[in-house]
């Protein structure tokens, strides 16, 4: 003959049969046996007062159970579930599942091999971010927007606006920029400008000198 050992469940519930029906003939002779298997298996807890529906979703709870899964593996309904919970939070003075759990683990009303251990070896592998997306390239205009910005922060001041591949496109940039042909350097004769030549590379300086009077306008126009 095979004898089955008992589960964790099945000895909350027999501890709780035996707080519930203290009266019963065979009380005495079930506490002599629960207080061996305490010994053998160096149990030390208190008895536990919770029933033996309320047992089943305290595992749920030391397992990480939300209501919807405790209820479909006990075959009850979320909102019995979440009763019980309520129910098992206050006879055990605790407001919270964790704190739940902490004492009947301390009191040994649930034993270690209750609690399903997550297998590490099956987790997925945690990504390694990848390299950061490299900025998008400014557009002409938005350059042009920008230095505009910048010189009318520091009136009279000559600041270079880019650099061009011959004379004629910098001094063609430098002319449209004084007439205002760049919505970012209007009104027209806001800004001075001229194209320069370094080393062999063209470029455009341009100093902000103010919003012109109407004559002005028309004369750089």
């Amino acid at each position: 003959m095979t004898v089955e050992p008992l589960s964790p469940e099945r000895l909350a519930s027999i501890r709780a049969g035996v707080i519930r029906n203290p009266g019963t003939p065979a009380v005495p002779v079930i506490r002599l046996l629960l207080a061996e298997v305490d010994r053998l298996t160096g149990a030390v807890g208190t008895h536990c007062p919770l029933s033996r529906a309320q047992m089943p979703v305290l595992i749920g709870l030391a397992n990480g159970e939300n209501l919807e899964t405790t209820a479909r593996r006990l075959h009850l309904s979320p909102h019995t579930v979440k009763s019980h919970r309520l129910s098992i939070y206050k006879q055990l003075a605790v407001g919270c599942a964790s704190h739940a759990v902490a004492v009947a683990m301390a009191s040994r009303w649930i034993e270690p091999h209750a609690v399903r251990i997550p297998d590490r070896s099956r987790a997925p592998a945690r990504k390694r971010p990848g390299p950061a997306p490299r900025p998008k390239p400014e557009s002409r205009p938005q350059v042009h927007r920008r230095h505009a910005a910048e010189l009318r922060s520091r009136p009279g001041e000559w600041g270079t606006v880019g650099s061009y591949r011959s004379s004629a496109s910098a001094r063609q940039t430098a002319h449209r920029i004084r007439t205002g042909e760049f919505t970012a350097y209007t009104p027209a004769g806001s800004y001075e400008a001229e194209h320069v030549a370094r080393e062999g590379a063209f470029a455009v300086r341009v100093r902000y000198v103010g919003t012109p009077s109407h004559d002005t306008q028309k004369a750089a126009s």
